[in-house]
């Protein structure tokens, strides 16, 4: 049942198993890169997992603050995946709400889900060099903008 996922930041002891989704993503990535990639707390904060009872990896994002926003922070995701064949749309709005609460955390007024990516090695690299795409969806989380409740 997806009520016993568990969402976070990816944990060292999750590496491999997230590697899994990783090679499927983006084939050209190896798993030495991607243990290099993700050594460190630091490093592996920005990547966050939905983790089944069976210690199975079903979703993962790549999530950071734009320093590129100006006045306003926005939370970037530039990738966002999910593979469980059952609860699909549960693991990714899993990693969506997890990525909301990220974004309420460091101070973001909106979350920005990227298009699909045509290349791979540079999510391994420094997220404040990444060129933001204007395309992709935003969410606005400003209170004005929420719905309200009925």
């Amino acid at each position: 049942m997806d009520a016993d996922y568990t969402v976070s930041a990816l944990r060292a002891s999750d590496v491999a198993r997230a590697y899994a989704i990783v090679r499927h993503l983006f084939p050209n990535i190896a798993l030495a890169e991607w243990q290099a990639a993700t050594s460190t707390e630091d490093l592996r904060r920005n990547w966050l997992t939905v983790i089944d009872p069976a210690g199975v990896v079903r979703g993962i994002s790549l999530v950071f603050v734009s320093p590129q926003s100006g006045l306003s922070k926005q939370l970037e995701v530039p990738v966002l995946a999910s593979v469980s064949l059952l609860n699909e749309h549960s693991v990714a709005g899993r990693l969506l709400e997890y990525a909301k609460r990220r974004a309420g955390e460091e101070g973001c007024n909106r979350i920005h889900v990227w298009p699909v990516a045509k290349t791979d090695h540079w999510l391994l690299g420094d997220t404040s060099t990444f060129k933001v795409p204007r395309a992709g969806l935003t969410y606005d989380l400003s209170p004005s903008k929420q719905p309200s409740p009925r």
